[in-house]
């Protein structure tokens, strides 16, 4: 698994001014990756949603984007994020948050559902998203389902940080830097070459084994491993 770097996240700032061919082309060598990874899926009867960043360069690719899939084990990121909102807003209490934010990212559908309980309720929590501007995100009856778009708008809006504090933001990003969260998760950020790219990888099988989604995610995060070796800065 690719690491993911809790200070690259916290210190890597807005896309540099690369030049637009460069991005343009960067952009195009990642899609290529992306597209066999979706080939391979498709050969397993799976189907992906992909957003890719290069936060350095701003080099984005999306592939099934506003396609709702499983939400899975994604579904902690939003989750965590409205929880550290109300502990900014004093609404919880902020040892509570972090207590219930380390058991979303260690998994299981029982924390995402105490999490949704601690929050008021799934209609409560949707209502929230919605009001943030994450419409593609449904975590009705704690099932869970999104747009690959949706999940990248929100480590967009995450990594610019204008929806936390910045303790809260530092704590968001080390729970989703634990162990294996991002893979586990289908999203996160990956640093590789000393650059950190933001990477969603939803599949459309909600009952798709752990391995599948992890190898998944895997071919998508080797494309910016790929990327950052040819297009170095």
């Amino acid at each position: 698994m690719i690491p993911f770097v809790l200070a690259q996240a916290l210190q890597t700032p807005a896309p540099i001014a690369t030049p637009s061919p460069v991005r343009e082309t960067e952009s195009s060598a990642i899609g290529s990756d992306v597209d066999a990874a979706i080939a391979r899926a498709r050969a397993a009867h799976l189907a992906l949603g992909v957003v890719v960043v290069d936060l350095a360069t701003g080099a984005r690719v999306e592939r099934n984007a506003s396609q709702s899939l499983a939400l899975g084990d994604a579904q902690a990121i939003p989750l965590a994020l409205l929880e550290y909102r109300a502990a900014d807003s004093g609404a919880l209490p902020k040892d509570a948050v972090h207590a219930t934010v380390q058991r979303l990212f260690a998994g299981g559908p029982d924390a995402k559902l105490a999490a949704i309980k601690h929050l008021g309720g799934t209609a409560a929590v949707n209502a929230d998203l919605a009001g943030l501007g994450f419409n593609g995100i449904d975590l009705t009856d704690g099932a869970g389902m999104a747009t690959a778009g949706a999940v990248g708008a929100m480590l967009d809006a995450i990594h610019a940080g204008p929806l936390l504090s910045k303790a809260s933001r530092t704590a968001l990003l080390a729970a989703m830097s634990t162990g294996d969260s991002a893979a586990d998760a289908g999203a996160g950020f990956v640093s590789v070459r000393g650059r950190v790219f933001e990477v969603v990888v939803l599949v459309n099988d909600p009952y798709a084994s752990a391995k599948e989604r992890r190898r998944a995610y895997a071919a998508i995060a080797a494309a910016c491993d790929d990327a950052a070796r040819r297009f170095p800065l």
